[in-house]
């Protein structure tokens, strides 16, 4: 069989999806690839020991008029429509302001080498200090904006 699709969407991630979703009213035919056996994107859930951790996208950037909100809220997620505690520690975890001091300066030295010498092996986690302190720290922080750990970008 042969498929002549009007738009060819690469991609299910939030974008992708949010294309199609604009498309499906049209009067053009859509199609979706997907790379990988999952839709999402950078969004998905893990579990870990029996206890679900968000990878990815856990917040909508400006919810306030991110359509996204809309469709979160409308498949019955619950949407928290306050600011964002960027750089506040939740509840006290003896994560001292110095350390957290600490932490930001580590990554700032990451991206900045990312930026400035980036490793001949194109992969993200070669620019991490050998044993450096905040290495997981570094590893953590790209789950949360990346969906994946450092050797995978």
């Amino acid at each position: 069989m042969t498929v002549n699709p009007d738009v060819v969407i690469i991609g299910a991630g939030a974008a992708g999806v949010a294309a199609a979703r604009r498309l499906a009213t049209s009067e053009l035919f859509t199609i979706v690839l997907e790379a990988t056996a999952r839709v999402g994107g950078r969004a998905w859930t893990y579990d870990v020991g029996g206890m679900r951790l968000d990878l990815g996208c856990e917040w909508l950037h400006s919810a306030d008029r991110n359509p996204w909100t809309r469709i979160a809220e409308a498949a019955g997620f619950a949407v928290d429509h306050g600011g964002p505690a960027f750089r506040q520690q939740y509840h006290d975890l003896g994560f001292s302001q110095s350390e957290q001091a600490a932490a930001r300066r580590a990554f700032a030295a990451w991206v900045q080498k990312m930026e400035s010498a980036p490793p001949a092996s194109d992969c993200a986690a070669d620019a991490l200090e050998p044993e450096g302190a905040w290495n997981d720290y570094l590893q953590a922080i790209s789950g949360f904006m990346n969906g994946v750990g450092l050797e995978q970008l």
